[in-house]
């Protein structure tokens, strides 16, 4: 539910949305990884009112099956 609404539809919400990011992974031996990444948010996914843009950063840890 969001603001009330239960529907699946979202209002007021654009369906393409611009997120570039920048990064970078460091392998630490030839099957264990960790990267790290931001998303920048150019886009204004909100098509009326407040404007809204969405950034983050995210980091992982990985293992390679090699």
């Amino acid at each position: 539910m969001i603001n009330g609404n239960s529907s699946n539809k979202l209002e007021n919400v654009k369906s393409i949305n611009v997120f570039p990011f920048i990064g970078t992974e460091f392998h630490f031996n030839k099957n264990i990884f960790a990267d790290a990444r931001y998303n920048f948010g150019v886009s204004n996914i909100n098509k009326e009112g407040i404007d809204t843009r969405v950034s983050f950063f995210q980091i992982g840890l990985g293992y390679r099956f090699k």
